[in-house]
């Protein structure tokens, strides 16, 4: 089966997808690995922080340093790992991009760049009792802290997180991406040891590759084999994202006032639209009409012609069916606006 973005996608195992595409356009390979978990307020903190340690150190090369050689060594690859919020998932992600194949003289190299992906998923670097490297743990909690306080200083973003968490309050979806500074506080490295090898052996798990390749149905076949080595345990079942959740009969206004020269305003639509619906297109068609580019209705009149904003746009998130217009304003003119 081929996706709309022309990956092959096959499912080798419960909870095992994988998606390849090869394209001779670029030098480079990428692959990547993609664990779910459900967003919730709870489990956020720890999602967040988990990747952070993983990319320190892996039980081959437990310093830092020997694992940013081991890639030095993969002509020049890089490995990083992060999170991301994709309607009511929190997603775990690790990357490698290394070049291709074509262009080394070495044979092998996807076999070792992808065994270096799986061990930084599956064998991160440890304490001598066992759990992750309480170092490690304490150092990535306190720059996620630090991190997480600072999103206050990016004004458009932190206009935009806030309205969600007042549109989607009580829903999964207003739960921030990067969890709270008390959630990241209350972490340490044996609850994080457990809660990575739960989530690993349970959790639903992607595969990607994209690149140049000669053969893509033995890299599907290979990252298939990667998929089955990390798999176990019984796979949990992560409830859908609810998308039918009404407007509120009268639209909620909330203001909040800091000492700063401008303002932000956001408004939140929910649509009823997500991917899988038939209206999809028509609805990025008109996200991109109304906010999406310099040629859009909010630049064109809120922007250009009324000059009531130095800032204008939209957004539509199509795994929640949440649309958010925002513009930077005057505090002053924020009704016209």
């Amino acid at each position: 089966m081929t996706d709309a973005m022309g990956f092959a996608v096959s499912r080798p195992a419960p909870g095992v997808e994988v998606r390849v595409r090869s394209s001779q356009r670029f030098h480079r390979t990428t692959f990547a690995l993609f664990i779910e978990q459900r967003l919730a307020p709870d489990l956020a903190s720890a999602t967040a922080l988990l990747p952070r340690v993983l990319r320190r150190g892996t039980a081959s090369y437990p310093e830092t340093l020997d694992l940013e050689r081991a890639q030095e060594e993969l002509y020049g690859a890089s490995l990083d790992a992060g999170v991301v919020k994709v309607g009511e998932r929190h997603l775990v992600m690790l990357w490698l991009t290394l070049p291709a194949q074509r262009y080394v003289p070495e044979p092998g190299l996807y076999d070792r760049g992808l065994a270096l992906l799986a061990e930084a998923a599956a064998r991160p670097a440890r304490d001598p009792g066992g759990g992750l490297r309480a170092a490690y743990v304490g150092q990535e909690a306190r720059e996620l802290a630090r991190e997480i306080r600072s999103l206050k200083d990016h004004k458009m973003g932190w206009a935009q997180q806030r309205c969600i968490a007042v549109m989607c309050a009580g829903e999964p979806y207003g739960v921030p991406e990067l969890g709270t500074e008390e959630g990241v506080a209350a972490l340490d490295a044996g609850f994080l040891t457990g809660y990575h090898q739960d989530l690993l052996a349970r959790h639903p798990l992607t595969l990607y590759a994209f690149g140049p390749f000669d053969d893509p149905d033995a890299v599907a076949g290979r990252l298939a084999q990667v998929g089955a080595e990390l798999r176990g345990g019984v796979l949990v079942d992560l409830p859908p994202a609810a998308t039918d959740v009404p407007a509120p009969a009268e639209p909620r206004r909330v203001e909040e006032w800091e000492d700063m020269a401008g303002g932000w305003l956001v408004l939140g639509f929910r649509t009823g639209v997500v991917r899988a619906d038939p209206d999809y297109y028509a609805m990025l068609m008109l996200s991109d009409l109304y906010g999406g580019s310099t040629h859009s209705r909010l630049f064109l009149k809120v922007r250009e012609r009324a000059s009531l904003a130095y800032a204008a746009g939209a957004s539509y998130d199509a795994s929640k069916g949440v649309m958010l217009a925002v513009a930077g304003v005057d505090p002053a003119r924020r009704a016209r606006a």
